[in-house]
């Protein structure tokens, strides 16, 4: 069997066959320890921003190391691992609260994952950087935040812990500047139900602004609807102004009304034309300076729609209470639209003993047509009556024929608390001869009483005449019959 050489001419070949031959040995001491520091850890750093995370959203780790993740013998260098959770209840895995997730989707199911089947991108010589997912799932549960860590290890010995925290929920949306109008559209009615002539919406801001807010309003169409952002002030207002500052409570120190919603009230105008109308409310802010984010800011418009009266005589009441003995009472009358000429409407009473209605005629023209014209009514006698209306002449046989129906107004006259007397054949007499020894008269109650009613009947000259019953009573189920009282001469 040939003995191999072990004397020091064969490792002499050997350096020679390495290029090494002649080199001294403090230098291949050097090189030798050269060569095993080139199998020191892989230095492993990882970043993520921000540190906490909402449910339905994911984090991207990026690790970087200063060697290639894994080698050409399948040696890996970095591990990313499921190190623990801080506050033992969040579930790990998919399905649960959370899990890691590398870039092409593929779920990391448990313990650690080595790098090696992930694609490394080579930032430079000696630098590597890897991405990996830590993905929040979202489930129906209510848990409050929790706290996880991920754990980023060199070769499973040098560890790095970052902590996510698991925010409980979805994000909460960031509110941006803007200004919400409450109504995208309105309809109205002219001379309708008073629902219907009038309508509001409301404008607030979203956000605090930098400066003052003045939002203006403004009419597409005046002649068919009034706007008015401020019912306290006289007249119809346009503008809405919206300060600056705090919680935008508009109460306390610092806060201003930014977050007060502010009202617009739109009202249908009675316009000449008879047609219906469609247009636009638009809106326009202004801030000071031309930098604040609400100077200039696109705000919706408000659709506004009229549906318009028509033509025809408008009686704003269906009804009235009046007293007898000249009470009065009054209710206005208008045109729905302009004639072509005057019109004139008559008033007529049904029973002039119970009411009369004055004037006699109310006359429109182009004019006045839509100004309210008054007719006052006069109780005379308790009972009940109409007051009618009819078209009397028109120029306008078009719009205001005389057969246009006009409501009337039903009158019911009350009488005024207090007594009647009747006599008999109109007078009371007796005589001192005998001839005529008694006479009578009645008493009864005008209207229903809240209580009894005792009515004391006395002669002034008791030598002369006397009276009998001394007293008369009355109720609420006997006011209305009359009492009898004799006088005796």
């Amino acid at each position: 069997m040939t003995r191999q050489n072990r004397s020091p001419q064969g490792w002499q070949w050997l350096l020679s066959w390495m290029g090494l031959a002649g080199t001294p040995p403090v230098l291949l001491a050097l090189l030798l320890l050269a060569g095993l520091s080139s199998e020191a850890k892989a230095q492993v750093t990882a970043s993520v921003s921000p540190t906490e995370i909402y449910e339905g959203e994911v984090l991207t780790f990026t690790v970087t190391s200063d060697r290639d993740f894994w080698d050409a013998y399948s040696n890996y260098y970095a591990y990313i691992c499921r190190a623990k959770d801080e506050a033992g209840t969040a579930r790990f895995g998919s399905g649960r609260d959370w899990q890691l997730m590398l870039t092409n989707g593929n779920p990391i199911s448990g313990g650690c994952h080595n790098y090696g089947t992930t694609v490394n991108r080579i930032l430079g010589q000696g630098v590597y950087e890897i991405d990996f997912d830590l993905r929040a799932n979202t489930d129906d549960a209510t848990e409050g935040d929790e706290t996880i860590i991920v754990e980023i290890t060199s070769d499973y010995e040098d560890n790095t812990f970052v902590t996510i925290t698991l925010k409980d929920g979805a994000r909460p949306s960031t509110p941006t500047d803007g200004v919400t109008i409450s109504r995208t559209s309105l309809t109205l009615t002219e001379l309708g139900a008073s629902s219907a002539v009038e309508k509001t919406y409301t404008v607030v801001l979203d956000t605090n602004p930098t400066a003052d807010v003045t939002i203006t309003v403004a009419n597409g169409d005046a002649t068919a609807v009034a706007v008015d952002t401020d019912s306290g002030t006289s007249g119809n207002q346009n503008t809405l102004t919206f300060t600056a500052g705090g919680d935008g409570s508009g109460s306390g120190a610092g806060n201003g009304n930014w977050a007060v919603a502010q009202t617009v009230t739109v009202r249908a105008l009675n316009d000449p034309d008879g047609a219906n109308e469609s247009f636009n409310l638009t809106h326009s802010a202004t801030a000071t300076g031309s930098t604040a984010p609400y100077d200039g800011i696109t705000i919706d418009p408000v659709a506004i729609t009229t549906t318009d009266a028509g033509h025809g005589v408008v009686i704003s009441e269906s009804s009235l209470s009046v007293a007898e003995n000249d009470e009065t009472a009054t209710y206005t009358v208008v045109l729905k639209s302009q004639p072509n000429g005057n019109v004139e409407i008559s008033t007529t009473s049904g029973a002039t003993a119970t009411a009369t209605a004055s004037p006699a005629t109310l006359t429109f023209g182009s004019s006045n047509w839509n100004t309210p014209q008054t007719v006052t009514v006069t109780g005379k006698g308790a009972g009940s009556t109409s007051i009618s209306h009819a078209v009397a002449t028109s120029a306008d046989t078009t719009n205001y024929p005389t057969s246009t129906m006009i409501p009337a107004v039903a009158v019911t006259v009350t009488a005024v608390a207090g007594l009647t007397i009747i006599e008999t054949d109109d007078d009371t007499t007796v005589s001192e001869d005998g001839t005529t020894l008694t006479d009578t008269y009645t008493v009864v109650l005008n209207t229903e009483p809240t209580h009894d009613v005792t009515v004391t009947v006395t002669s002034g000259d008791t030598a002369a005449a006397t009276v009998n019953p001394g007293t008369l009573t009355f109720t609420t189920s006997n006011y209305s019959t009359s009492q009898t009282v004799t006088v005796t001469g």
